[in-house]
């Protein structure tokens, strides 16, 4: 999904310049090269954080005000960190680089901790619920999904990989075969085929959002 590969690469991004800074004030920098160093990664986590918003409120909508705002917590501390340690600079020009590390530590903390966050519980759960979203799109006018009868269930886990948590448990409860079709898995369920993907949907969509609201708050 470009929305989640754009910020990925934004990510890759801030990892690299992290690794490369973070001994950096053990060298004794000049207080102006701290300086403009710290407004820039400034501008450009602000830039991030704007780019954020705006994609996931645009193409996102199974994410919530709270679960965005718990998303970005690490990164807007960082943000924070960098905000003040810019200020300190510009009130104190006859500084050393030491006086300010222990902010950038944390600094480099904060923004790490909102990276991980945000690729092992944000991502894939923003991905398992625009899986779901295209999924309903493809309803008919009748009431019926995308998804077919006649579709074999490893099709519909290529297809339809959001579904594959809900799915493989079914196989497991009813020792069916992936290569057997949805509608023989749906008559050991002994109910409709339409039924069952309808159930498939509403149980995926409703696990994945409560893995991404149930995730742990970030904290400083």
């Amino acid at each position: 999904m470009n929305t989640i590969h754009r910020l990925k690469r934004d990510h890759k991004f801030f990892s690299t310049r992290l690794a490369e800074l973070e001994p950096w004030l053990d060298l004794s920098p000049p207080w102006a090269t701290v300086l403009g160093v710290t407004e820039m990664l400034a501008r450009q986590l602000a830039d991030h954080i704007d780019r954020e918003c705006a994609l996931f409120t645009e193409h996102c909508p199974v994410i919530t005000p709270n679960d965005l705002g718990r998303a970005l917590a690490g990164h807007r501390e960082a943000l924070g960190s960098l905000e003040a340690i810019s200020q300190f600079l510009r009130e104190h020009p006859r500084c050393v680089a030491e006086q300010v590390q222990p902010n950038w530590m944390a600094m480099v903390r904060q923004l790490r901790r909102g990276i991980e966050y945000q690729e092992t519980s944000l991502f894939p759960c923003v991905a398992n619920g625009l899986a779901l979203l295209a999924l309903r799109r493809r309803t008919t006018a009748s009431g019926s999904l995308g998804l077919t009868g006649t579709m074999t269930i490893r099709e519909a886990l290529e297809d339809y990989p959001a579904i594959r948590e809900v799915l493989e448990r079914l196989l497991d409860e009813n020792l069916c075969e992936a290569s057997a079709s949805l509608g023989e898995l749906a008559w050991r369920r002994g109910m409709g085929a339409e039924a069952l993907l309808a159930d498939l949907q509403t149980i995926a969509c409703a696990e994945g959002l409560l893995k991404l609201r149930g995730a742990p708050v970030l904290s400083g």
